[in-house]
């Protein structure tokens, strides 16, 4: 035991000390980051001093760490460099043969900065046509800077020499001069070099810029490593302006991804952007998953802790952009790419923090509205990725559904959704082959079937308050062929004690922060306060009439009576109404397709319970 407690006490010990060591390691690197980016900043916004730093290192260089040769070159040496000069040309090779190299050389130099200048401009323009966020790239404009730097201290040097050599006297077939200079000579060449490798990975990099598929994987990798160093930047106040930075850069990254998908989708680019969309679906699923070397278990809530305001900026510019997306892919038709969009956009939910998924709901509201639900092929992509949602947010975006297509008086896609509904959700839980959890799942699945009836009633009573016969009448006849009758009754029990239930997530919080005016209207489709009594009750008539139907005519769903055997209590429902032989002749002259309004019987037994005298209607 005291073994066991010396080991648990050393571990914790151990582990105090990983994360000293990893919090001041964090430190150190992002002071360093910090510092350089601090001085890149400063020379950015005052170039001069830019200019000026660079002057001054030359002479430094120049004057400093590269001394005069004084020292005298063995015959061996010097007859060794005649003869290899010789043998490849250079006859009498001297001093006023190195000048001219040097001078011509150096010259060159200036016609390559025109040529740098006429691709970037070029390039800038093309690429800022395709990607606007991808123009402002600091990496490539860095890369240019630093071109640059290399070629003026490259020239400076060359010009310099070439003053040295003028101002000597030169001797044919004599390399004194150049002995004497020889290490500024080696600077020279060194920076001739160094020029000339990054003017061809500069054109190179110009080039690419102007490539989709080159700028699709520069922009996914770059917002990828800014999200890296996000993560790793160690958090304190004096790096909340460069953090601010990386998230502003961070922006720029993602827009520039999609607007370079926009690009692709339009040219038919298939291949580079399904490609694309699934390294950036990587991204995003890295964000949501755990650092073991920082100790983080979800990325995502780390961030949301740490950086608030800047991480939900992020995440909801993730949305829009996807979003945006998606509704010019639609737009264009271009159904496949906007599938793939549709799964990228779903991906982005993140499950178990209460602030996220607040934002992320307001946005699913958005993209319902933008949603063309008519359409089959953006419907079905739409659905098939409503798993990913908790519960209550699928309940609450089926609901949605629903009441726009029977506002639209849609019946077809009604029909589609309804049954996709019990489909996807209820029949999921019903299907699990694990015997422990089976019983589980099976409790499970009544509870759900109890919310999809209650959701399907309240959009009945939306129906029957708009007069949309069809629509109303197909939803009845769903629901008393598929629920038995005690469930019918309890969900009615429940509407009418609750009929605001599946809508708190997207009606919750309307003050949210960093929202404008008008996102603050994402409400579902409410249910009129003044008539919802008066429509309750004609719900409660053609649910019981359906039912009686049902039973008469021993439909194939009803066994021995058992399927309805507790029906709706109209009787009680209509206790002291005093406007029933009202409500019946509403509903007996409205065309909801129900066939128990032509049955004699059936319309007998709902006069009796209302109270209301027969007198021998004659049914039509």
């Amino acid at each position: 035991m005291d073994k066991k407690i010396i080991y648990e006490d050393f571990k914790k010990y151990i582990n105090r000390l990983y994360k000293s060591f990893l919090a001041k390691w964090r430190f150190t690197l992002t002071m360093g980051i910090w510092l350089v980016d601090r001085i890149v900043s400063f020379f950015a916004l005052f170039p001069m001093l830019g200019f000026l730093f660079l002057v001054i290192a030359f002479l430094i260089f120049y004057f400093v760490l590269a001394p005069p040769v004084d020292k005298p070159v063995s015959p061996e040496l010097r007859n060794a460099i005649y003869y290899f000069f010789d043998s490849i040309g250079f006859n009498h090779f001297g001093d006023i043969t190195v000048r001219d190299i040097i001078s011509r050389t150096t010259s060159s130099l200036g016609f390559c900065l025109s040529i740098i200048s006429a691709i970037y401009v070029f390039t800038h323009r093309e690429q800022k046509s395709v990607a606007p966020s991808a123009s402002i790239n600091s990496r490539k404009n860095r890369f240019v800077v630093v071109v640059l730097s290399i070629f003026l201290f490259t020239m400076f040097t060359g010009y310099t020499l070439v003053e040295n050599y003028n101002a000597s006297i030169l001797q044919p077939d004599s390399l004194h001069i150049s002995k004497i200079l020889f290490s500024k000579i080696l600077l020279w060449a060194i920076g001739i070099g160094w020029s000339i490798g990054n003017f061809i990975d500069l054109i190179k990099s110009l080039f690419e810029s102007m490539s989709i598929d080159k700028m699709l994987r520069n922009s996914i990798r770059d917002t990828n490593s800014e999200i890296r160093l996000i993560t790793r930047t160690y958090r304190h106040k004096y790096f909340n302006k460069f953090i601010d930075n990386r998230y502003r850069k961070l922006h720029y990254n993602i827009e520039s991804v999609f607007q370079n998908l926009k690009y692709a989708a339009d040219n038919n680019m298939n291949k580079e952007f399904e490609e694309s969309v699934y390294r950036l679906a990587n991204v995003i699923n890295r964000l949501k998953s755990e650092n073991k070397k920082y100790n983080i278990d979800n990325l995502a809530t780390y961030l949301l802790e740490q950086d608030k305001k800047s991480f939900i900026d992020l995440y909801n510019s993730l949305l829009r952009n996807t979003l945006s997306l998606i509704n010019h892919l639609y737009k264009n038709q271009h159904y496949r790419k906007g599938r793939s969009l549709v799964s990228l956009y779903f991906s982005i939910y993140v499950n178990g923090e209460g602030r996220l998924k607040q934002n992320f709901s307001l946005s699913l509201k958005e993209f319902l509205d933008s949603l063309d639900i008519n359409n089959e092929r953006q419907l079905r992509a739409f659905l098939d990725e409503l798993g990913i949602l908790s519960e209550e947010q699928t309940f609450i975006t089926y609901k949605s559904l629903i009441m726009k297509l029977i506002i639209q008086n849609n019946v077809k896609m009604l029909t589609n959704i309804v049954y996709d509904f019990k489909e996807n959700i209820i029949q999921k839980q019903q299907e699990t082959k694990d015997i422990k959890i089976k019983a589980l799942a099976q409790r499970k699945a009544v509870e759900l079937e109890g919310s999809l009836i209650v959701i399907l009633m309240q959009c009945l009573v939306k129906g029957i308050e708009i007069s949309h016969y069809s629509a109303t009448g197909f939803l009845i006849k769903y629901l008393v062929t598929n629920f038995k009758g005690t469930q019918l009754k309890k969900g009615f029990s429940v509407l009418q004690r609750n009929r605001d239930l599946f809508t708190k997530v997207l009606e919750q919080d309307k003050s949210l922060d960093n929202m404008s005016e008008g996102h603050k209207d994402f409400e579902l489709i409410t249910i009129n306060k003044e008539t919802f009594d008066y429509c309750c009750k004609k719900l409660c008539i053609l649910l019981y009439g359906q039912q009686i139907y049902a039973d008469n005519n021993n439909l194939w769903f009803v066994s021995d009576n058992v399927h309805h055997q507790d029906k709706i209590d109209l009787a009680k429902e209509f206790y002291d109404c005093t406007f029933s032989a009202y409500m019946i002749k509403k509903i007996e002259s409205s065309s909801y397709g129900l066939l128990f309004l032509k049955d004699k019987e059936v319309m007998q037994d709902i006069y009796y319970n209302l109270g209301v005298p027969w007198n021998d209607k004659v049914l039509s």
